[in-house]
C-alpha cells in the first residue's frame, strides 16, 4: 500500500507529522503488506512564483544555519526518519514542496497520480484551541482540500485531530494502548478502500474494530430525474450504478468471512 501524506504547514506541522505517525502505527504493516509513504511539506509561496519539489533522503539531510521553513522540515524528516528505524517494514520519502496555495492541489494530485499512490491523507484545515473550540488560522487550506477532493486520481481522506490521539504515545516506538475504531460503511470504492483499511487496522492485537453498513430502507423510492438538482443526480447515478453490481455485498461477505472468529471485530447493518 502506499499514501501521500499530506503535512501543509498549519501553526503546528510537528504536532501534525506526530499525529500522522500516530496513525502509522495502527496500520499494522506486515511482510505481505508493507507501507510506502510520501510525506509531503507544503511551503506556501506568494505572486506569480513557479513549483518547485525537493525530495529529501531520510538518511541525509541538514543545514548548519536552516532558514525557518527548512528547520519545520528538518524536524517533520527527523521525526518520519526515527518512524521509519522503528518500523522496517515502512519505506518513508520526504518531500518539500514550495508552491503556491492555489496550485497546490495540483501538486498533490500530480504526484499521487505519477507514483500510484492508494491513498491522500490531508490535515483538517482547523485546529482545537485551547477552549475546545475549532480554529481556522488560514481560509486557503480549505480551498486546497476541496480542490484535492474534486480532482484526486485515488480515494483521498481528511485526518482531523481533536487531542485523542496522545495515549498512543504512552508506549515504546512500536507499541500502542489499546484504541477502538469505527468504520461507517454506505458503500463505493472509497468505502470499500475505508474497508481495507480499517481491516487492516483490526489485524493488530490492540485494535477493536466496528463496522456499521447502512442500507436503504424498504420505503426508499426512486427520485425522478427531472425533480433533482445536479447534485442529487449525481448521487443518484452512484446508487443506480452500486445497485447494478454485487461488489459491496461481496467485500462485506468477505469481510464477515475472515472475521468472523475474531473477538475484536464487530459487524453490523
Amino acid at each position: 500500500m502506499s499514501a501521500i501524506f499530506d503535512s501543509i504547514p498549519w501553526p503546528s506541522s510537528t504536532r501534525n507529522v506526530l499525529d500522522i505517525i500516530d496513525l502509522l502505527k495502527v496500520s499494522h504493516t506486515t511482510k505481505i503488506s508493507p507501507l510506502t509513504i510520501f510525506a509531503l511539506h507544503f511551503i506556501g509561496l506568494t505572486g506569480r512564483s513557479s513549483a518547485m519539489f525537493i525530495v529529501h533522503s531520510t538518511r541525509k539531510f541538514g543545514a548548519h544555519n536552516p532558514s525557518r521553513a527548512q528547520a519545520d522540515s528538518n524536524l517533520i524528516i527527523n521525526a518520519l526518519e526515527a518512524f521509519e528505524n522503528d518500523n522496517h517494514l515502512v519505506i518513508v520519502q520526504p518531500l518539500t514542496a514550495m508552491s503556491p496555495y492555489r496550485t497546490m492541489h495540483e501538486d498533490i494530485c500530480s504526484l499521487a497520480k505519477d507514483r500510484r499512490v492508494a491513498l491522500i491523507l490531508l490535515p483538517f484545515q482547523k485546529h482545537p484551541t485551547v477552549d475546545g473550540r475549532m480554529e481556522d488560522k488560514n481560509v486557503a487550506y480549505r480551498g486546497i482540500n476541496l480542490n484535492v477532493l474534486a480532482n484526486a486520481p485515488c480515494s483521498m481522506g481528511i485526518f482531523i485531530d481533536r487531542e485523542l490521539a496522545r495515549a498512543l504515545r504512552l508506549g515504546g516506538p512500536n507499541d500502542i494502548v489499546h484504541c477502538r475504531f469505527a468504520l461507517l460503511f454506505i458503500g463505493g470504492p472509497d468505502d470499500r478502500k475505508a474497508l481495507a483499511y480499517a481491516w487492516r487496522m483490526a489485524s493488530h492485537l490492540e485494535i477493536s474494530l466496528t463496522v456499521v453498513r447502512f442500507l436503504p430502507g424498504e420505503n426508499v423510492v426512486d427520485i425522478e430525474p427531472g425533480l433533482m438538482d445536479e447534485g442529487h443526480k449525481m448521487l443518484s447515478n452512484i446508487a443506480d450504478s452500486e445497485r447494478k453490481t454485487a461488489i459491496n455485498e461481496d467485500c462485506i461477505n468477505l469481510f464477515r468471512l475472515e472475521t468472523k472468529s475474531a473477538e475484536s471485530v464487530n459487524a453490523r447493518q
